[in-house]
């Protein structure tokens, strides 16, 4: 809640520094209108008059991108934490679930559940989503390979891989693991 405060308290002062940009702006705006109808000013004092609006309108706009994108992360936050908790509560029902289940049939039936039936009710409960996304080995030496073959196809008779010359080369050379690297 604390966060919270903070950071529409920053998001509402980068709005405020921004609207301060802007009126320096149109005061700026006015003052080279006011002093266009008077005698000619020195040319620099018109220079910086115009640097000034410039300025203070890029730390405007700046400031108001600044503001957007603050809290545009902080809700890309907000929902990944929600979405981990909706997570958590969803694998808690499920081992719930599945303790319930396993204690009824051991109570009612008087015989333990299957392993197979526990592995798979349990399969994937409180797993991290990225830890999911990670690559084995088996399908990174199948990567390897098809990195280095001509062609490849898999049919009735198993996998078929064709190596050219060129292939072969960069093939041997390739360097392989060692047992510090595994």
């Amino acid at each position: 809640m604390e966060s919270r405060i903070i950071r529409w308290g920053i998001v509402i002062v980068r709005i405020f520094c921004a609207f301060i940009s802007f009126y320096i702006t149109i005061s700026c705006i006015n003052s080279l209108n006011y002093a266009a109808g008077s005698t000619k000013e020195i040319n620099w004092i018109y220079e910086y008059l115009i640097f000034k609006s410039v300025a203070s309108s890029a730390i405007a706009v700046a400031s108001l991108v600044f503001a957007a994108r603050w809290m545009q992360s902080f809700y890309k936050e907000d929902v990944k934490r929600s979405e981990e908790v909706e997570r958590f509560n969803a694998d808690m029902i499920r081992a719930s679930w599945a303790i319930e289940t396993i204690l009824e049939v051991q109570e009612e039936y008087g015989k333990d559940v299957p392993e197979i039936l526990i592995k798979g009710m349990i399969t994937g409960l409180f797993e991290d989503k990225q830890k999911a996304n990670e690559v084995n080995d088996a399908s990174l030496a199948l990567q390897a390979l098809l990195a280095f073959t001509g062609s490849a196809s898999f049919g009735p008779n198993g996998p078929t891989i064709e190596i050219g010359k060129k292939e072969a080369k960069a093939l041997s050379k390739a360097k392989l693991p060692t047992d510090e690297e595994k």
